[in-house]
């Protein structure tokens, strides 16, 4: 699912649209995490190609992901999120599309697609704004962390996920260490949350990606951040960490900012038992294994 700070208006779920056989020379790299790998058309367009196992029902399995999104998270990020449209693939369009882009791949994230999946989806790409030709776009994947029952942060050195990154960097699985923490971002706290983003800045890793004008300009293996840095753009460095505290802290409506708007999505995980019970319910009533889906 794409989350974004502005509405997409793009809501077309259980559509099944049809692509056509010829598209797949059209389509570039974009990224990848550990459940997809993301192309675009440059024409306002992504798409997210599965990985994973094979699945018996790829259509099935599509349709109960939508529903998941709907029950669970929709209602955390409101407007701001876009699930896309479920699109049939051509027979050999993934073989294709990885034919041309297998060099663009980076090496730690060079895990297989399932070329047997038939479907796809289809998302705006948040990466271009309608009538704007020369936008910046900035990608945090902020993680969550640990909390105590009371809702408040445990009195601990290191986080669930500072342990994560340490232990991925003693097997080898990550390159580099990060200083960033999502106590930090999630504190409330200007100056932590500022804390947060220069640490990123220093070492994004996978967890901040830069594009300018749908161009991948900073991430953990490009490092041109002087190209959003200067006249028409941010001054300094300061001035850009300035300007995403400001928008992370910025009110949405009663919902509070966007910040509390992740992490009241990220609780879905630490339901109470009322809470969860009165998913499971809205589970069965779509016929849907709550087992599976959570």
């Amino acid at each position: 699912a794409v989350v974004s700070t502005q509405s997409t208006g793009v809501q077309r779920r259980g559509v099944v649209k049809t692509l056509r056989a010829g598209d797949g020379d059209i389509w570039s790299y974009r990224g990848e995490g550990k459940t997809g790998l993301v192309v675009t058309n440059n024409n306002g367009l992504v798409l997210k190609l599965r990985k994973g196992m094979v699945e018996e029902d790829y259509l099935a399995l599509y349709k109960r992901n939508s529903q998941y999104v709907q029950i669970c998270i929709a209602p955390a990020f409101g407007p701001f999120l876009c699930y896309g449209q479920v699109c049939r693939l051509p027979p050999e369009f993934s073989t294709r599309v990885m034919n041309n882009i297998q060099n663009r791949r980076f090496s730690l994230r060079d895990s297989p697609i399932d070329t047997r999946c038939p479907y796809a989806l289809l998302m705006p790409d948040a990466c271009s704004l309608p009538g704007h030709s020369n936008t910046i776009t900035i990608e945090i994947k902020p993680k969550s962390y640990l909390r105590t029952l009371n809702d408040s942060q445990p009195p601990l050195k290191c986080c669930r996920f500072c342990s994560n990154i340490e232990a991925r960097f003693a097997r080898g699985v990550i390159r580099a260490r990060t200083q960033y923490c999502p106590r930090d971002l999630f504190s409330g706290r200007p100056a932590r949350v500022a804390r947060a983003i220069g640490a990123l800045l220093d070492q994004p890793l996978s967890y901040l990606t830069i594009h300018k004008a749908g161009k991948r300009v900073f991430d953990e293996e490009c490092s041109m951040l002087d190209e959003v840095l200067g006249p028409g753009y941010f001054r300094t460095r300061s001035e850009l960490i300035t300007a995403l505290v400001n928008i992370l802290l910025s009110k949405h409506g009663g919902r509070g900012n966007v910040l509390q708007v992740i992490e009241e999505a990220q609780r879905v995980n630490r339901l109470s038992i009322p809470e969860l019970c009165k998913i499971q319910e809205t589970f069965r009533d779509r016929n849907l294994d709550i087992d599976r889906e959570l």
